[in-house]
């Protein structure tokens, strides 16, 4: 008798498949998936730090230094000093990321309706769940106050 699929691995093709269609779709505006959800989380109303950052996406304190870097080049985000201490510098977005970013998230959405036309309305809010599930209790495991990326 054949063992099922194994979810990890079908977890991953499912990361690849979006990863890649994000790319396709963010390409015209010069902003990479990474960038992209950066650009996102900043728009919160909750300003985050470069280490926030760097935990939240798993990387690297030096790989998210540049990545916000890039952005703060390309005026889509600014820095400024915490009002808690001054050794933190909180990111929040410029009214030109805003403004990119609702032109991305209309690529976004329309990317996903056609990724995810396969699914019903109640398949995409078990699937939310589902992973919001799964990356809560990891980050539960892991002591980490982390929110799922993303709308």
């Amino acid at each position: 008798m054949l063992k099922p699929v194994r979810i990890s691995y079908l977890i991953r093709r499912a990361q690849l498949l979006v990863y890649t269609s994000l790319a396709d779709c963010l390409r015209k505006y010069r902003l990479t998936p990474m960038q992209y959800m950066m650009l996102n989380l900043s728009r919160r109303g909750s300003e985050m730090s470069s280490a926030d950052f760097a935990r939240r996406f798993a990387v690297a304190p030096q790989s998210a230094n540049e990545m916000i870097a890039v952005l703060q080049r390309k005026h889509l985000i600014i820095r400024k000093v915490a009002s808690e201490n001054r050794k933190i510098l909180r990111i929040s977005l410029t009214s030109e990321g805003a403004r990119l970013l609702q032109k991305c998230d209309r690529q976004v959405d329309r990317m996903e309706s056609r990724l995810f036309a396969a699914l019903s309305r109640a398949d995409m809010a078990i699937l939310r769940s589902a992973l919001t599930m799964l990356i809560e209790g990891e980050d539960r495991e892991e002591g980490a106050e982390i929110r799922p990326v993303g709308n």
